[in-house]
């Protein structure tokens, strides 16, 4: 994460973490999908880190 971003939000830890409500059948195509567009750009744009 850019550190100048991370101060326009007032931040000071780089990690973001998201709980989100979602059927057990679909955790799967989630992670998938997800996957696939935090991972859709520049490599210098990419996380750093990326556990789904």
């Amino acid at each position: 994460m850019d550190l100048d971003a991370l101060n326009d939000l007032d931040g000071d830890d780089p990690e973001i973490r998201v709980q989100l409500a979602v059927q057990p059948e679909a955790i799967d195509v989630l992670r998938d999908y997800l996957g696939r567009t935090l991972t859709y750009s520049r490599s210098d744009a990419r996380p750093a880190s990326l556990r789904l």
